[in-house]
């Protein structure tokens, strides 16, 4: 059975942000792979009407009641278009291009940020975990450890040998393990970058109290401040309200180890005295010193994990 030219399914929006596969019933699967029934991935081409076609691929997942007329696509992929369809056609790319370079840039300097300070988690797969094909012009939301990034897709380059460099770029192309993703920087302005704060004391917090003391703050009729990990209060006199992340440093580091510069979440809060921070229990140091989250060394990384 030879592939069929295209189906026209109704459009069921995923708000999931996992990642940016579509999924399909099985009927539909089986239609879509023709002779090629034993495999578990599927590139995909999706015009939306108004001369709009996205990229996506199949990468196993059933849809939710398996249904054979429908396609689930995360609301990441028709970010940008309003209305949002209700009807598509699908069609199965019989060949796909592998990238050999994409180039992408950052949508906000706090995406930039976020890049930089969670890096690890795409270099050690999370890129390919939750994308396959990349497109021109495409808006990329990427899950990181603590929050998730917007990028924009510049440039795709496949890994053509001719000499002309115009060949070489392609509309739409193949995530691979050997591909080299390459982040533009897109700094805050000279004027925007706040240096390490003045040493801030901790203060003890909730986990770090027994429950004698948990007891007199009780019938003091005083709560003790919860505080999620992850998180540093500070008082909001001292704290740019502009960034929401902030690098952490202990200023008295016992061990070398102990030194390594932790990503947080920052919240303001009046009870938090000026010079003092509260944050979970901090074994390393008794003060720390906070820094918007825009002074790590730029990197640029490679995607190193095979499609599932």
């Amino acid at each position: 059975m030879t592939k069929p030219l295209s189906i026209k399914l109704r459009v069921r929006v995923k708000n999931e942000r996992d990642n940016l596969f579509v999924r399909l019933g099985e009927r539909t699967v089986k239609d879509l792979l023709g002779d090629d029934r034993g495999n578990s991935f599927l590139p995909l081409s999706i015009a939306c009407g108004d001369d709009t076609t996205v990229y996506a691929s199949w990468n196993g997942g059933i849809s939710e009641h398996d249904d054979d007329d429908t396609i689930e696509i995360p609301s990441a992929l028709l970010s940008g278009l309003s209305p949002l369809p209700t009807m598509v056609e699908v069609k199965a790319l019989t060949s796909i291009v592998p990238c050999a370079k994409v180039h992408v840039e950052p949508i906000s300097p706090k995406d930039w940020e976020l890049l930089q300070c969670d890096s690890e988690v795409l270099q050690k797969g999370g890129f390919l975990q939750q994308v396959s094909l990349v497109y021109a012009k495409q808006k990329l939301c990427l899950k990181l450890e603590n929050d998730w990034a917007e990028l924009l897709v510049n440039r795709i380059e496949s890994s053509s040998h001719d000499d002309d460099e115009d060949d070489k770029i392609v509309i739409c192309g193949l995530l691979r393990q050997d591909t080299e993703v390459i982040i533009a920087p897109r700094s805050r302005e000279t004027k925007d970058i706040v240096d390490w704060s003045l040493p801030l004391s901790l203060i003890p917090s909730q986990d770090d109290w027994d429950d004698a003391m948990l007891q007199l703050h009780k019938t003091m009729k005083l709560e003790p401040l919860p505080l999620a990990p992850g998180c540093v209060l500070v008082n909001e006199k001292i704290w740019n309200p502009n960034y929401s992340w902030a690098l952490l440093e202990p200023c008295e580091a016992q061990e070398e180890e102990d030194q390594k510069r932790l990503l947080v979440r920052v919240i303001c809060n009046k009870s938090i005295p000026e010079g003092n921070a509260g944050m979970e229990p901090c074994h390393c140091a008794n003060s720390l010193q906070l820094a918007p989250a825009v002074s790590v060394k730029n990197q640029f990384f490679h995607a190193n994990s095979e499609i599932m």
